[in-house]
């Protein structure tokens, strides 16, 4: 997730995981903009969205495989 979400590593500050936990990415996004992060663009949405896509996939193969 750090390569696709601009602002990750602040998420992963301490407190600031537990503080936005409940955000979605979108939320995130209009949020970091305060803090003066550029806000996700369609292009980064997609990316972020085809890797939970295939993370999810692998994780049903595995399953599958079990």
């Amino acid at each position: 997730m750090r390569e696709l979400v601009p602002f990750w590593n602040f998420i992963e500050l301490p407190g600031n995981f537990d503080h936005f936990k409940e955000f979605s990415l979108l939320q995130l996004s209009n949020e970091m903009k305060g803090i003066g992060f550029s806000p996700l663009t369609h292009e980064q949405i997609k990316k972020i969205d085809a890797y939970f896509r295939e993370y999810s996939k692998n994780k049903i193969m595995e399953k599958d495989d079990k």
